[in-house]
């Protein structure tokens, strides 16, 4: 359900780097984040949030769940 009022504030540098995604949930979801160990071959890969303001540190996101991931 979330939050449909809260406003997103990104970060786009991290201390520990990480590739920048944009991934796209079964549900609709779009996330955009930072991950440093993506593979395909995997149950999922961990995103940190960009949106420095939201209730989110890290995600697992399970590949079974993703429609679309692309790195920007």
């Amino acid at each position: 359900m979330g939050n449909k009022d809260h406003k997103k504030i990104y970060k786009d540098v991290l201390p520990w780097g990480g590739q920048k995604i944009r991934v796209e949930f079964n549900d609709g979801e779009i996330i955009t984040g930072y991950t440093s160990s993506f593979s395909t071959g995997k149950y999922g890969f961990f995103i940190t949030p960009a949106d420095t303001s939201g209730n989110n540190e890290k995600i697992f996101a399970l590949n079974t769940a993703v429609k679309e991931k692309a790195f920007v």
